[in-house]
């Protein structure tokens, strides 16, 4: 199962995204236990991103930590292995370019393994 969520930063090179994921009880059964989190920059060529990624339960629970990456430009990088369980899970993605850069795509890409 492979889910994507795509942001665009702001004029000052920003960018926050949040996405409810509906993770069904069978698929954390069949397919495993861990999503492995990878970003990459759509466009602009040559900008990196600071990303802050988070992945946990909508009712609060906490399954995994936040975690702080570098996505260098033109390379998709790895930015987790993370924990869930069934039912809807909130991916919280906040980031920022360097050098700050307006309209810079960043795709997030889930795949449950």
């Amino acid at each position: 199962m492979k889910l994507t969520l795509k942001a665009t930063t702001d004029g000052q090179g920003n960018f926050e995204k949040r996405e409810e994921i509906d993770i069904p009880f069978y698929a954390g059964v069949m397919l495993g236990r861990y999503a492995d989190v990878r970003g990459r920059v759509t466009e602009p060529p040559g900008i990196d991103v600071t990303i802050r990624a988070d992945l946990d339960a909508v009712d609060g629970s906490r399954l995994n930590d936040e975690v702080t990456r570098v996505v260098p430009a033109g390379r998709t990088a790895e930015i987790g292995k993370w924990r869930f369980g069934s039912g809807t899970h909130n991916l919280t993605v906040k980031g920022s370019t360097s050098p700050v850069t307006p309209n810079t795509e960043f795709t997030c890409e889930i795949t449950v393994d």
